[in-house]
C-alpha cells in the first residue's frame, strides 16, 4: 500500500502520548494554583464537610510525597489505554482483511469491501476477484473446447482420412491432450 496503515497507526500514538506527557504536567500545575490561590468560602458555606473531605483529596493528590506517583500512575495508565485503543483498530483491519479474503474465491458476484482507510487493499483483492472470475471462466471453455474435440475430434478425422487427405497414421492418434490438439489443427492446416 501507498501509506503504511501500521506506521501511520503508531506515529499517531508517538504524537498522543507526547501530548499527553506534555498536557498532564500542565493540568498538575494549573490544578495547583487554582486551588492555593482561590478562596473556596463558598464551598465551605455549602457544606463544610465537602469542605474538608476535597480539602484532604487534594492534599493527598497535590501536596503529599505520593503526589508524582498517583499522576506517573495516571499517566502510564493512559498510555496503556492509547496503545490498547491503537491495537484494537489494527486488530479490526485485520480481521476485517481475512474475512473479506475469505469472499475472493465465493462464487458469488459481490464485491470486497473494507474500511475507507484500507481502499488500495480493496481495489486490488475486487481486481483478483475479477481475474480469478476470468480465469475460472476460461478454464471452464478450455475444458468444453477440450471435450469437444474429444468427441467430435475422432470423427473429423476419420472424414479426412476416409477422403484420403490424411495419411493412416494420424487416423489412429486419439485427441486426449492439447498437444494432440495441436497436432490435429497443424495437420488441417497443411491441407
Amino acid at each position: 500500500m501507498k501509506n503504511n496503515l501500521i506506521s501511520h497507526a503508531f506515529s499517531k500514538l508517538i504524537i498522543k502520548v507526547l501530548l499527553l506527557s506534555i498536557l498532564l504536567p500542565l493540568f498538575y500545575l494549573l490544578m495547583l494554583f487554582t486551588i492555593t490561590q482561590l478562596d473556596f468560602n463558598w464551598l465551605y458555606r455549602f457544606s463544610p464537610n465537602l469542605y474538608f473531605a476535597l480539602l484532604k483529596i487534594f492534599k493527598f493528590i497535590f501536596l503529599s510525597s505520593f503526589s508524582f506517583l498517583f499522576f506517573l500512575l495516571i499517566w502510564g495508565l493512559l498510555i496503556l489505554y492509547l496503545v490498547f485503543k491503537m491495537l484494537k483498530k489494527i486488530d479490526f483491519y485485520i480481521t476485517c482483511t481475512v474475512l473479506q479474503i475469505d469472499h475472493l474465491f465465493n462464487k458469488e458476484k459481490t464485491s470486497i469491501e473494507l474500511p475507507k482507510e484500507l481502499a488500495d487493499l480493496e481495489n486490488k483483492l475486487n481486481y483478483l476477484k475479477m481475474r480469478n472470475e476470468k480465469n475460472e471462466r476460461l478454464a471452464k471453455e478450455s475444458i468444453e473446447t477440450v471435450f469437444f474435440l474429444q468427441q467430435y475430434g475422432f470423427y473429423i478425422i476419420q472424414f479426412f482420412a476416409g477422403n484420403n487427405l490424411l495419411s493412416g497414421q494420424f487416423f489412429a492418434l486419439p485427441i486426449v491432450t492439447v498437444q494432440y490438439r495441436k497436432f490435429f489443427f497443424q495437420q488441417l492446416t497443411l491441407l
